[in-house]
């Protein structure tokens, strides 16, 4: 292993497009990443997992991913949903959302006056 390597305490992980493909219905792990997710955490590496996924909650969102093989749990995973709302929390703002339907109950404690679209239709 590199020198650098060793220094290292922890990972940060896209989902999307590195640990599966999400071509088709639920999307299929990118070969040898359930595997290698498994052999990160038993190193004891600190992982953390990220994803730009706007229309699922993170709930969901693990659910599919746990459901292809990996073990992930939901305080692993950091989405634009929840670092929204913290952003709107820390600065008192009252937005005006427009947002996938699924995507609603992340901003119940928020303030807000909700715009729903639904991308499906």
């Amino acid at each position: 292993m590199a020198a650098w390597a060793w220094a290292m305490r922890g990972l940060l992980l896209d989902v999307s497009g590195v640990l599966y493909d999400s071509g088709g219905d639920g999307g299929v792990p990118i070969p040898g990443s359930v595997e290698a997710v498994c052999r990160l955490k038993a190193s004891g590496l600190k992982l953390q997992f990220c994803t730009n996924e706007t229309q699922a909650t993170r709930e969901k969102s693990v659910k599919n991913l746990q459901g292809l093989g990996f073990d992930i749990s939901v305080g692993k995973v950091t989405a634009p949903a929840p670092a929204a709302c913290r952003i709107l929390k820390e600065r008192c703002l009252r937005p005006h959302l427009l947002m996938h339907d699924d995507l609603v109950s992340e901003f119940a404690e928020i303030d807000n006056i909700v715009y729903k679209i639904n991308l499906a239709s």
